[in-house]
């Protein structure tokens, strides 16, 4: 089992999946995780995060290879204003489906 880690603003939908801005990065992502493997989601150290998740372990997951639309998760009127991009577009869109998390 290997362990990776990825940086976020926040962890509060147990049941998303993990996101990418880019599809290439999600499908290296998918390409490189073993079903063993888990992604450690940790808080990022500057706003907005909040301070106290940041620079802290928020989740762990293991993730499946099934690629998602992280938008199929949210209702767009709950997004906060700073997810989505100078378009309006949101900043996360490509995801990859979460077995299980923790």
């Amino acid at each position: 089992m290997k362990l990776y880690m990825k940086k976020t603003w926040g962890y509060d939908n147990p049941s998303g999946p993990l996101q990418f801005s880019e599809r290439g990065r999600m499908m290296t992502a998918r390409d490189t995780l073993h079903p063993e493997d888990r992604v450690v989601i940790v808080g990022t150290q500057e706003v907005p995060t909040a301070p106290e998740d940041q620079g802290r372990l928020l989740a762990l997951m293991e993730v499946t290879h099934q690629t998602v639309s992280s938008l199929d998760f949210y209702v767009l009127a709950d997004i906060e204003p700073h997810f989505l991009d100078e378009n309006g577009n949101y900043r996360w869109p490509f995801g990859l489906q979460v077995n299980r998390a923790w």
